[in-house]
């Protein structure tokens, strides 16, 4: 439902479902510098809340998404993250099926 990386935030509102949560939650991100990119409901189930941002060996941002993730984000809305980081799209078919989660998941306590 949330990716957060360097200056941007991307965010399932409509996975949060009181209105003072989605306030609260709005209010600091925003507090904390972040653009907002919202997403759908059927983008999150899709992975598009489940990347993780690491750093390459020459101190570089590098969002690391899924396929799967990567096809159901606009052309717009990629290029738009683009300007914060670099992406790199990974195919995780089997993590994604079976495995139930994303790039994050996959990543997320492995460094």
């Amino acid at each position: 439902m949330l990716t957060i990386g360097n200056g941007f935030a991307v965010l399932c509102l409509e996975s949060i479902t009181k209105e003072e949560d989605k306030r609260h939650v709005i209010k600091n991100l925003n507090a904390d510098g972040l653009e907002i990119f919202e997403i759908t409901f059927e983008q999150m189930h899709n992975f598009c809340g489940n990347m993780l941002q690491l750093t390459n060996n020459k101190g570089e941002p590098l969002l690391v998404m899924s396929q799967q993730a990567k096809n159901n984000f606009s052309p717009l809305m990629l290029s738009i993250i683009q300007r914060f980081t670099k992406i790199l799209v990974v195919s995780i078919p089997t993590i994604e099926t079976v495995g139930g989660g994303g790039a994050r998941c996959m990543m997320g306590e492995l460094f």
